[in-house]
């Protein structure tokens, strides 16, 4: 019986024809570099350069592709299918995610993810999307999308909570990490940050009363 291994190993794999994919690809991998929760290994690579080992070493992988008509690259799908022969039937299990960069909102960077997560999930690949809200009515319901560069603070940290989530993923069902589900260290945030403002609270409450009695005790001295 082999022994659940206690590091996990992200891959950011990405096609970029004007830069901007490459860009949104840096922004997942800090997403993978600040998580904490438990160790993980890092790789990133463009299609050119990466090849079936890398497949094969990674347990989750974060796909970025330009949006073509709606859809992935054809440099996207020609890496997966010049490697089909090699890796078909040995990915079954692995974490997988989308994201995408088009020439303008309404694009089709939704549809790119998608057709993106429909080849991972011909290989086996456990696919996902982030239920989280970055910022007001922008989330990743199908994978981190941007129009263009990602400039605004929004679209990075959408693709940096990407590249956290799948760590996150890889954390429970690769390294048998339940206690770091993130809807349960989401709830113990909550719990922490609910803590802090009844402590603030209750200093002020404090700071009050004390400032109160000292304003008396003035008052009846004079």
């Amino acid at each position: 019986m082999s022994e659940t291994p206690i590091t996990g190993k992200v891959l950011v794999l990405y096609h970029s024809g004007t830069g901007h994919t490459a860009q949104m690809a840096k922004h997942v991998a800090e997403g993978v570099e600040r998580y904490d929760g438990a160790l993980m290994e890092l790789r990133v690579r463009t299609v050119e350069e990466a090849t079936a080992e890398d497949i094969f070493w990674c347990d989750g992988i974060a796909c970025g592709t330009p949006t073509h008509l709606g859809g992935y690259s054809f440099e996207m799908k020609r890496f997966w299918d010049q490697n089909s022969d090699k890796i078909w039937s040995k990915t079954d299990g692995k974490i997988a995610c989308a994201f995408s960069s088009s020439g303008g909102y309404g694009g089709g960077t939704e549809t790119a993810c998608l057709s993106m997560l429909i080849v991972l999930m011909n290989f086996g690949f456990l696919t996902f999307g982030v239920t989280d809200y970055v910022a007001t009515k922008f989330t990743a319901h199908y994978g981190a999308i941007t129009a263009r560069a990602p400039r605004d603070e929004q679209e990075k940290d959408s693709c940096r909570r990407l590249g956290h989530r799948l760590c996150e993923w890889i954390a429970v069902y690769v390294l048998g990490r339940k206690d770091l589900h993130p809807l349960l260290t989401t709830k113990a945030n909550e719990h922490q940050a609910e803590e802090a403002k009844q402590k603030k609270r209750a200093a002020r409450k404090e700071n009050f009363e004390k400032s109160r009695k000292e304003q008396q005790q003035e008052d009846s001295s004079n």
